[in-house]
């Protein structure tokens, strides 16, 4: 390929920021842009040829983005790029500081094609003789501010040549693609497990935006933290033996505190995520920089130095762990309906080890990000400047958060190393919730060992609208609407790169399937994006254990036969309350095609479901619910635990008959099936069209079409579920297991079943438990809105007390009969 240095792809990070860019190409919030004052002579094309240079050594400024016809986002890093640089002369312009103002606002409305390398641009403006100001701007995707001071001296050292007309010629970088190596390296599973430790018990976000509607410019306040304060919180960070950006989180901890009214706090931070294990990073151009959860908990029985000591600790902790995409992170927690793990941002803005070349002064430093408020902190040499960007029509709020910030950080200023976290605790707060409700009850989410990822083929396929209906309750609920057009933008409905991202990370889970985010977000519509999953044979999550959402205590392990799509576990996850966790064990497909297991492998499967669910949850107690084929190897799964001293703390059925349940009357059923067949066939050979019912006005979901085909397709005596595990007469009188059953079911039943309210489980277990769940078919128990019935009547069943087995359904157990019908 012409004019190609090297090609890779891209990170976690930089695919959000190019969803973000390429959804919303009017926004500007991932531009930076610079303004720069200078004063005396400045030769305009030795400064060209400095800038041409510093972008011929770092491989990052010359590189574009590719999205088009790629599966994964690729960066590709040109050989040579030419750097736009333009020389404009104000000096005959009546009104400079207008021009110049809308020399800036045109530039970054402009914006860049992440397509076409380089994403950044400069301008040389000519006030004066001696006037000068340079606009740089550039996007986010390429650098972040830890690499400015990198690039001013090269900036530097390049002018410097190039005014004594010699070539400016920089020893190559270090290369970006060193990182993009080394992040292929890393083991995402042990970084989940950390972050899912750190954000465990976490239920309720501490929001500090304000509620008003978004305004169209976003809202600034600043203060200057004074020389004299600011020498009194360098001063406090010593007696602490604290770094002075510990102060700062632990004053905004404060606020959150206070204005949420609770003890334990979650808010974000921008993290430089230059990981030490790669060679030379401090000197490498390119954008490391990821938004990271800062949680911590004000446990008044503590000292004030322990917690703030606990709050830089956590700093050092996770330092290994910043790598992984934020919403991977966010994965590990499960929130409300709708609700973003935070909504405030730390920036700490360093200030740059280089000298500004040609005696440049900041005149400028527009900075936004996409989160609802930001709060930044520029650092002086003897000072201090705090900011509030905040994405709303409410400037006083922001003015009152600032006013917070200063209250606290003086509060922290003041305090000895012996006072007691109490005294700088808000007034009034309620109190933290014991330990074993918030610390990290639920087991890690570990992954199954087997990581190679497996298509689609071999899984019963998901029916063209019950995927529209997922999308489109996952479209207005990333949207916090109640209802979407199918063809509406996302993005035009108000969606935004954080919005849309945590949509795909809840479709691709729902249908277990790996689709690439630009892929999915092509088209970016309910109709869409259910032809992009319909449409292609995207490979599968891989594992056998897919969490879905943690919770307190032991996750709800739905368990499912390798055939059948998943959705409707996921779908009812959503509809379960947060202190409820929950998981899908599946194993791969068996085949190409979606074919049921036989039952014979039912018990050597089970084995590798047992297997794959203690590497998940090492140990007990467990909860296990199964439907269809499912329920028959949670019924194996539960035998092989409770041999291994492991404790089943429940076991629910979701309207499934068990093995040895089919009474003789079943003969009757098979001729009533074949004679149907033949009529039908019969009266199409005589052009008889079949009686047809009218049109029923039910609102539910038709059921499943009737069987079309011959006799031998449908499942008949040749079946080994019929014949070798069907028939009641055939059970081999299975020990019962001590455990209590959960049948939930419809009132709908098969005739040529035995006469038993329990669906036949009573004859595995001591006891069983009916609760019936409205519904008239089997395949609609799953899907919105009747899962919202089962969820009502499986809540209750998970909340109670496991020793004493209370129900909340109103059915009474009762032992299995097999007296057949007949």
């Amino acid at each position: 390929m012409k004019n190609v240095q090297d090609i890779y792809p891209a990170t976690p990070m930089q695919e959000l920021m190019l969803l973000h860019t390429l959804a919303r190409r009017s926004d500007d919030t991932l531009l930076s842009q610079f303004v720069f004052a200078m004063e005396g002579a400045v030769d305009a094309d030795a400064l060209d040829l400095a800038w041409q240079a510093v972008v011929a050594r770092h491989p990052m400024l010359r590189t574009a983005f590719v999205t088009h016809k790629v599966e994964q986002p690729l960066q590709v890093v040109r050989q040579t790029v030419a750097l736009p640089f333009e020389l404009v002369d104000l000096r005959n312009d009546a009104d400079q500081d207008a021009a110049l103002a809308r020399l800036c606002r045109d530039d970054r409305h402009k914006g860049f094609d992440p397509a076409r390398a380089p994403l950044m641009r400069l301008f040389l403006v000519r006030l004066g003789d001696e006037n000068w100001r340079l606009v740089w701007t550039s996007h986010h995707l390429l650098m972040d501010r830890w690499c400015l001071g990198q690039i001013f001296r090269d900036l530097d050292d390049a002018y410097s040549t190039c005014l004594r007309g010699q070539q400016a010629a920089l020893p190559a970088a270090p290369n970006f693609r060193q990182y993009v190596d080394w992040l292929a390296q890393q083991d995402p599973a042990a970084a989940r497990t950390y972050w899912h430790d750190q954000l465990a018990g976490f239920t309720h976000p501490t929001p500090l935006a304000s509620t008003r509607p978004a305004a169209p410019t976003v809202q600034a306040s600043k203060f200057l933290l004074a020389e004299a304060s600011a020498r009194a919180l360098d001063a406090a960070a010593q007696r602490f033996a604290v770094s002075k950006g510990t102060l700062v989180q632990a004053a905004l901890a404060l606020v959150l505190a206070e204005v949420n009214r609770v003890r334990d706090v979650l808010f974000g931070i921008a993290a430089a995520a230059r990981p030490p294990a790669v060679p030379n990073v401090e000197s490498i151009v390119g954008s490391f920089v990821n938004n990271l959860p800062v949680r911590t908990q004000l446990d008044a029985t503590r000292s004030l130095a322990a917690w703030l000591k606990s709050i830089q600790h956590s700093a050092f902790a996770r330092s290994d762990y910043e790598y992984l995409s934020p919403l991977t992170i966010a994965d590990q927690v499960d929130l409300p309906e709708g609700a973003a793990l935070f909504d405030t941002l730390l920036v700490w803005l360093a200030p740059s080890a280089a000298r500004l070349p040609l005696d440049m002064t900041p005149m400028s430093d527009e900075m936004a990000t996409a989160y609802p408020l930001t709060i930044s902190i520029a650092e002086h040499s003897t000072s201090l400047t705090l900011h509030v960007h905040q994405h709303a029509d409410d400037p006083e709020h922001a003015a009152h958060i600032l006013d917070r910030l200063r209250h606290y950080l003086q509060a922290l200023a003041a305090a000895s190393a012996e006072d007691a976290l109490q005294t700088v605790l808000p007034p009034g707060l309620p109190e933290l919730a014991p330990a074993s409700t918030r610390a990290a009850s639920t087991p890690p989410l570990l992954p199954a060992k087997d990581t190679t990822e497996q298509g689609t083929a071999g899984r019963e396929i998901i029916p063209p609208a019950m995927m529209q209906q997922l999308v489109a309750h996952q479209f207005a609920r990333a949207l916090d609407l109640d209802d979407v057009d199918p063809d509406q933008d996302f993005f035009e409905l108000g969606g935004n790169s954080l919005r849309a991202a945590q949509l795909h990370a809840n479709l691709c889970q729902g249908t277990r399937r790996n689709v690439p985010l630009l892929a999915l977000f092509k088209q970016p519509t309910v109709n869409g994006l259910t032809r992009t999953l319909t449409e292609k044979e995207w490979p599968a999550k891989p594992g056998m254990v897919l969490p879905l959402r943690t919770g307190r205590g032991s996750p709800l392990v739905c368990v499912a036969s390798p055939e059948v799509n998943t959705l409707g576990y996921f779908v009812l996850s959503r509809r379960l309350p947060p202190h409820v966790g929950a998981a899908v064990l599946q194993a791969p497909p068996l085949s190409d095609t979606p074919t049921p297991m036989d039952p014979d492998i039912i018990g050597p499967m089970a084995r590798d479901y047992v297997k794959a669910l203690r590497e998940y949850q090492p140990e007990g107690p467990y909860k296990l619910l199964g439907m269809c084929g499912g329920a028959h190897l949670a019924l194996s799964m539960a035998r092989e635990l409770l041999d291994d001293g492991q404790k089943i703390e429940f076991f629910g059925v979701v309207n499934t008959w068990s093995l040895y349940s089919v009474s003789w009357v079943y003969y009757l059923h098979r001729a009533r099936r074949v004679l149907a067949y033949y009529r039908r066939r019969l009266g199409g050979l005589f052009g008889i069209s079949p009686a047809t019912k009218p049109a029923s006005k039910s609102t539910e979901a038709p059921a499943a079409p009737a069987q079309v085909g011959p006799p031998n397709e449908d499942v008949g005596l040749g079946s080994p579920w019929i014949r070798d595990v069907g028939f009641a007469h055939r059970n081999p009188g299975i020990e019962q297991l001590p455990l209590r059953a959960h049948v939930l079911r419809i009132e709908r039943q098969q005739y040529w079943r035995i006469r038993d309210d329990a669906l036949g489980w009573s004859q595995f277990f001591d006891a069983t438990s009916v609760h019936r769940v409205p519904g008239r078919y089997h395949d609609n128990l799953m899907r919105e809105p009747y899962v919202m019935d089962l969820a009502s009547a499986l809540v209750p069943l998970l909340d109670a007390d496991p020793q004493t087995g209370a129900e909340s359904a109103p059915s009474p157990a009762r032992k299995a009969t097999t007296e057949a019908l007949s």
